[in-house]
């Protein structure tokens, strides 16, 4: 790495690494053989137990309200073509 400050962070794992290093202790990477796919994600703390639960509480409260479906065009067009129908019909036997 061509910046000689006292620390860098690495700039693929992120990991602090001294201004003169040419390559990684961390990850592995350095500039003449490109980046570590073995170590990527290492030291990235995401959190392994997740209770998901918990989370939908959180994300959707249960005082948001509640999601309308909307009646297709289609339904409204069949409910109509129906009720002629069978109006015609009740014409013809009446």
């Amino acid at each position: 790495m061509p910046d000689k400050r006292k620390t860098v962070p690495c700039p693929h794992c992120g990991e602090l690494i001294s201004g003169k290093a040419e390559a990684c202790p961390y990850c592995g990477s350095d500039e003449q053989t490109g980046w570590s796919e073995r170590t990527y994600l290492d030291g990235i703390d995401v959190g392994d137990e997740i209770d998901y639960d918990e989370m939908v509480r959180s994300e959707f409260p249960d005082s948001a309200p509640p999601i309308r479906k909307k009646i297709s065009w289609k339904v409204y067009v069949g409910a109509i073509v129906l009720f002629f129908f069978l109006a015609a019909i009740l014409k013809m036997v009446l």
